[in-house]
């Protein structure tokens, strides 16, 4: 497909659903109400060809997710058709896939990175440098699919030329080493896109430093999985009351990392048996954390090997005699599918297991109510400790002031209407519709706010 002219054209596209339960999102908030969050991918249209940015689902999330992602299907289900896949989208929409000239990266989540094992050989792979080492790992581990060769890594704050067009990488923080959003420089027009990010995690400096370094830009692509948390909260679908100029919601508490990892220190003062703890390994500085607060109070981190490796954390689990023998000495990190190793430590009086974000999250997922039955029958107290990896509504209404862009497109969010935009025209992309610079650019400038849901019903069309 061709625009007919030398104008970049931005066309979104969604990779399927993932199914989950609104507490993973505003952990432990909303209990057993049915959430959806759309996976969006992005295609760059310009003279030279296609740049992709992100993957959306891999196409076998639409036969068989469970063998695909394993034991995250317990937190999170990927919904899709064989034909959401991005290979099948992109002819749908007449796009060819030999047309790809590149593919960028904005970090290492499963639902992002399912088109990186088609692309030919030949198609550069840009991803955040933060990332190569927890990649090769989760390649090592078996937990992704990569294609050989892997691609570039780039370094923060530099640019890649994508034919015309300068693509920035600018890194935020998320739960996981090396995401970053981009800053994508066109001769028509500059786009910002966050990528998934957080204001509450070990680095908030990040994501204030993509928000410095993208203000003015002409469209801002936010993503808004953190809307989850008004989506419940006012009735009829009403948009909440404005604060401060800007939309926002019930402010309920979140959790920093810091002050997480706090607690679970606090946690580890009062607790006089074994620690067992269910980690999400590729949140490498929450392992940091909960490492060092057990070393402060005499215990040992230890890790089963494959989810050492993901974490690139060093005290594995080989011999459960040792724990047996000095429970208290040690903290010991188990994932759904090692719960009978628990037979083997055979945790004393006074034991506690942790469940810190990693799957299943909550008692509406079955598997949930096995670990809480492993956890009783072995006499386990049970607590939940965690946080979300994506903003809360207040902070997304903090990053489109920031950056003050002309136009806004939220997106990974089913209910992109609750979008704390205050004043900043906001425009929902239509799945497949591409828009040119120019259509943009009025959107930018129209008074109302536009709301696209059917790419036939569209009110800035030429």
């Amino acid at each position: 497909m061709s625009t007919g002219n030398n104008e970049v054209k931005l066309h979104m596209f969604e990779g399927g659903t993932l199914k989950c339960h609104l507490e993973n999102i505003k952990m432990n908030q909303g209990i057993g109400q049915e959430y959806e969050i759309p996976v969006p991918w992005f295609i760059v249209e310009h003279p030279r060809g296609l740049a992709v940015i992100d993957g959306g689902n891999a196409a076998e999330c639409a036969t068989d997710p469970r063998a695909h992602w394993g034991a995250i299907c317990d937190v999170y289900w990927p919904e899709m058709t064989p034909e959401q896949a991005c290979v099948p989208a992109m002819k749908a929409a007449g796009f060819d896939p030999a047309d790809v000239r590149y593919l960028l990266q904005s970090h290492l989540h499963l639902d992002h990175t399912g088109l990186v094992p088609f692309v030919h050989p030949d198609v550069p792979i840009y991803y955040p440098e933060q990332m190569e080492e927890l990649r090769a790992a989760s390649v090592a581990a078996g937990y992704q699919t990569w294609r050989e060769p892997p691609g570039h890594p780039v370094a923060d704050g530099a640019q890649v030329a994508v034919g015309e067009m300068q693509v920035e990488f600018v890194t935020v923080d998320h739960d996981l080493p090396g995401a970053s959003g981009f800053l994508v420089r066109t001769p028509d027009l500059t786009l910002a896109y966050t990528g998934d990010h957080r204001w509450h995690g070990m680095h908030p400096e990040r994501t204030a430093g993509f928000a410095r370094r993208t203000a003015g830009a002409d469209v801002l692509i936010q993503e808004a999985v953190g809307l989850a948390q008004l989506s419940h909260s006012w009735p009829d679908g009403g948009r909440p009351p404005a604060i401060n100029g800007l939309q926002s919601g019930r402010r309920e508490p979140t959790l920093d990392e810091a002050e997480l990892a706090a607690r679970f220190g606090e946690l580890l003062a009062r607790t006089e048996g074994l620690v067992v703890v269910n980690l999400y390994p590729m949140n490498r500085e929450r392992v940091q954390a909960f490492g060092a607060a057990c070393a402060r109070h005499g215990r040992q981190l230890l890790m089963t090997p494959a989810a050492a490796r993901l974490a690139g954390w060093g005290g594995v689990l080989v011999q459960a005699e040792r724990v047996r023998r000095w429970p208290a000495r040690h903290c010991v990190q188990l994932g759904f599918l090692e719960l009978p190793t628990l037979i083997d430590l055979e945790p004393p009086p006074g034991s506690v297991y942790v469940h810190s974000n990693g799957p299943p999250l909550n008692e509406h997922e079955p598997a949930y109510a096995v670990v809480k039955a492993w956890a009783e029958a072995l006499g386990l107290a049970f607590v939940s400790l965690g946080t979300s990896g994506h903003s809360t509504p207040d902070d997304l209404a903090r990053m489109i002031r920031l950056v003050r862009p002309r136009l806004v497109l939220p997106v990974h969010s089913r209910r992109p209407e609750l979008l704390p935009a205050g004043d900043t025209p906001w425009l929902v992309p239509a799945v497949g519709r591409g828009y040119s610079a120019s259509e943009l650019t009025r959107a930018a400038q129209s008074a109302a706010t536009a709301v696209h849901t059917d790419p036939q019903d569209n009110p800035i069309a030429p």
